[in-house]
């Protein structure tokens, strides 16, 4: 008789290892909340303050700010100081600031460089600006006053301005230059005239949404006479000099 009753004690206790188990590992997975809570116990108020996600625009492309050098990125980061900016004119622009135009970085690059060097690897030697870029073939001479005044060849220089598009619409971008030169929306290629090939246009097609673009031109001038002239125009429009505004 001692049999079953040993049985029963042995599976008795085996029932009550399962269950405390089963129980530790439901509290490894349980709630920080208390499934039955002690008088006067409150839960943690949920949080009110969290930002809502920020809606995506449609029909628009995001733009990022224009890429100044000089600026710090963050508020922790090195100040570097600022290229000097031109003074007077010369071929290419002014030390006047035009708000609705070009500001350009200067850039110097070694002797027999053909193409346009990455431009982002290289410290700006100074600033100047245009409203617009319309500098026909025509030598060099007087080099950048207040930055280098014998600088007539051997150099870039990247253009930047804001393009507001109030018109969407199919564009044509052309640009005649010598040496060579880059045509840039948003980053994107859109005419590629690179190349110490003398004077040289192409032309290149985009489609535009309304919106605030980032207009980049990069030039070289290697040796001889220099040209920079950008046009565009909006589907069978006539072609003009590119204003930022279209």
């Amino acid at each position: 008789m001692r049999t079953p009753y040993v049985s029963v004690v042995v599976l008795s206790a085996f029932a009550a290892a399962c269950t405390l188990e089963m129980r530790g590992g439901r509290q490894q997975h349980a709630t920080q909340y208390p499934a039955n809570p002690q008088p006067g116990y409150a839960a943690p108020a949920p949080e009110t303050n969290v930002p809502a996600p920020t809606p995506q625009a449609t029909g628009t492309r995001s733009i990022g700010r224009l890429h100044r050098r000089g600026t710090p990125t963050s508020p922790n980061a090195p100040t570097q100081a600022l290229p000097p900016t031109m003074v007077g004119v010369n071929i290419f622009g002014s030390a006047t600031a035009d708000p609705n135009g070009f500001t350009g970085d200067l850039y110097v690059v070694p002797m027999g460089t053909t193409r346009l060097p990455d431009l982002n690897t290289l410290t700006p030697v100074g600033t100047l600006y245009a409203s617009t870029l319309n500098i026909h073939l025509r030598a060099m001479t007087g080099g950048f006053p207040g930055i280098d005044p014998y600088r007539n060849e051997y150099f870039a220089i990247r253009w930047e301005a804001p393009l507001v598009v109030d018109n969407e619409g199919d564009y044509t971008f052309r640009v005649a230059s010598d040496d060579g030169s880059v045509v840039r929306i948003d980053d994107m290629v859109i005419v590629d005239n690179d190349g110490s090939n003398g004077f040289t246009q192409r032309s290149g097609p985009v489609h535009l949404v309304r919106a605030t673009h980032v207009l980049t031109i990069d030039y070289l001038q290697t040796t001889g006479k220099v040209a920079l002239q950008l046009f565009c125009k909006r589907g069978s429009e006539p072609e003009r000099i590119c204003p930022t505004r279209l």
